[in-house]
Order: C-alpha cells, then structure tokens, then sequence
C-alpha cells in the first residue's frame, strides 16, 4: 500500500513535490518538516502520536498507512481551510476516518457541536483516541446511508481510507442512519458545515432528493464517480449557492 502511495507521489511531477515540501515546511518548520513526513510514511513505525503546530494535543496515526495522506490532507494541504458560513454552531463530519477532520473542525469552531461518523472499527478506536481531548466532538460508530438500517463492509482489504459498506455485504457489520435520523438524535435542527466522504455511499444518500438539503448551510463532499455526482447534484440544485471545487472537494455553500 505504502508504495502504491509513493508511485502516485512521483507521478504527480515536480511542482507538487515542492509544493509539498514548501507546505511542510510552513507548518513544521525544516526539522519538524522532515522528521514528521519520515515518522508517518515510514512503516517502521507503527501507531505513533504525531505533533502538529497549532494543536493542543498529538494526534496518533498509524505511519505507513493511508494515514498519512490523510494526515497531509488536513494538516500540509490545508484542504479545509475554506470560507465557511459566519457563526458555525453544528458539523456532520460523515466517513471521519481516524478523525483528523473532526479535530479540525472542533479546533476552528470550538464553539461548535462536531458528530464525527465512522463506520469501520479500527478507524473509529483511533478516532475516539484522537478526539479524546475534544469534548465537542461526539464520536458516532456508524454509517450513513438512505434509511436506517444495518450494513456491511464489502471491501475488507482495501486501503484504510476508502472501506464501502452495502447491504449484502456480511463482514463488520454496523448501523447505518439517514441524516434525518443524525439530525434528531444529535438535537440540530440543521447543520452548518456537512461534510462528506464516505466512498461511494453518496449516491445513496442523495439519490432520493432528500429534503434534508435544505437544513445544511455549506457541503464539503467528495464524490466518487458520475452516479454520485449526478445524485449529488440533482438534490443540491435548488439550492441558492455558491459552488467550486477545492482539491477533491466539491463545495457548496449556501447563499
């Protein structure tokens, strides 16, 4: 996995290295920059408690994994760093992963209530661990999905970044919840930032025109393939919004 992840690196040419490193060195300083990106893609190391400048707490990430492309998505790359809606006061953060995402949100908004969903076991003990510290953030072992339901993991040797959930599939199986199910049991009559990456699932969840849609403020979604983006974009169109793409995000905020 590590050197599949490598080969993409290589591919992506000379501008992208150097932004790269020019991002690291931003956030870590020279030192910091080389030692973080050696410890978190080196498989030697195993589950390690990583430093970041600007957080109040370590954040532990398994090196070597797709953690750590993760892990420079939030934290070198900056890809949530948008214009977000004034006052933010509720976030969905749907397929959290190890929950990197959630504690950004909670260290942007610590005003803010942050319900971080993860259905995949491992990811979601690390996700507890590394939100421990943030009382704001409520760790939901879950899917999200077009009803609620149960489902199972269909892809058990994939990356630990991009495990799809179905409802045929028998492996680890967990509850799956629609948003208006979320919504109600976290008491949020709408949600102000919502974002989304949960590998392919979106096409369930928005295919039905949901008329949730329009109790969310901003959408952070990655879409994965022409079925989700046509779901996505069909129950998002009559909305008044401002729409771009930034890196994998698709983002739609609400005028």
């Amino acid at each position: 996995m590590l050197d599949v992840l490598r080969a993409i690196h290589r591919k992506l040419g000379i501008k992208y290295r150097v932004d790269r490193c020019i991002r690291y060195v931003r956030r870590f300083g020279v030192t910091g920059a080389i030692a973080t990106h050696r410890r978190i893609w080196s498989k030697k190391h195993g589950l390690q408690d990583i430093t970041v400048p600007g957080l109040p707490h370590p954040v532990s990430v398994r090196c070597g994994t797709a953690d750590a492309s993760t892990f420079e998505k939030i934290f070198v790359w900056n890809d949530y760093d948008l214009d977000y809606p004034a006052g933010v006061k509720t976030v969905i953060d749907a397929g959290a992963n190890i929950g990197l995402s959630g504690i950004y949100f909670a260290t942007r908004f610590p005003d803010a209530k942050v319900v971080a969903i993860e259905p995949q076991g491992e990811n979601f003990r690390l996700l507890e661990r590394n939100t421990r510290h943030y009382p704001q953030v409520f760790p939901l072992h879950a899917a999200l999905w077009s009803d609620d339901t149960t489902l199972g993991l269909s892809n058990p040797d994939d990356r630990v970044d991009s495990y799809q959930y179905s409802p045929d599939a028998a492996v680890e199986t967990v509850p799956a919840f629609n948003m208006t199910s979320v919504l109600s049991r976290f008491e949020m009559p709408r949600v102000d930032v919502l974002k989304i990456d949960i590998e392919g699932a979106e096409t369930e969840v928005f295919a039905r025109k949901p008329e949730w849609v329009g109790r969310v403020g901003m959408f952070i979604i990655e879409l994965h393939g022409a079925e989700a983006r046509d779901a996505f974009t069909v129950a998002t169109a009559p909305l008044d919004a401002v729409r771009y793409r930034h890196g994998e995000d698709e983002i739609v905020k609400v005028r």
